[in-house]
């Protein structure tokens, strides 16, 4: 539904957006605060009001506008409170490395094995992984303990670029 048909002049368009605004929509309300809700235009007569209402269906347009708005709202509270899959385990990465960094070089900083568990959960979450660790995961620990820091990250730099590769697959789909 168009917002604003073809023939309506600028007082009309202007007062059915005074109608809109209103918290309970009415035309009687509207006559009576005319000059509150439109203070640039003339007051019309009331049956006037009740004629361009029904002409330009106002109640419809009304509900539309604000349908819109409810859409146009949730849209951006979604879109802030999401972040893509290849963002959120870039963070959790860099706070699972910098972690590990600050470990290597024994100093104290203000990431803690709780905020590398935390990281270590969400990546899982995002991978579709299950965040407790089984039995098999614990067996499978003793094949790491021979490598260096060095191979470890470059198994974990592989990793990313294999998963970066499946979730653009994914996104294509």
């Amino acid at each position: 539904m168009s917002d604003k048909p073809v023939r309506e002049n600028i007082r009309q368009h202007q007062a059915l957006l005074a109608y809109s605004s209103m918290p309970d929509p009415s035309l009687q309300k509207l006559h009576q605060t005319w000059a509150e809700y439109v203070p640039k235009f003339k007051k019309p007569a009331f049956r006037t009001l009740k004629s361009w209402s029904a002409k330009y269906q106002w109640v419809e347009r009304s509900q539309a506008i604000h349908q819109a708005a409810k859409d146009e709202a949730i849209k951006k509270i979604i879109a802030n409170l999401t972040m893509g899959k290849e963002e959120i385990l870039a963070i959790t990465r860099a706070v699972m490395i910098r972690y590990g960094a600050q470990l290597k070089d024994n100093l104290q900083g203000r990431l803690t094995i709780l905020d590398f568990e935390r990281a270590w959960r969400i990546q899982r979450i995002e991978l579709g992984l299950p965040t407790e660790i089984g039995s098999h995961e614990v067996a499978i620990k003793d094949c790491y303990e021979g490598i260096s820091d060095e191979e470890l990250i470059l198994q974990l730099e592989e990793l990313t670029a294999k998963y970066k590769e499946r979730l653009s697959r994914q996104q294509v789909v």
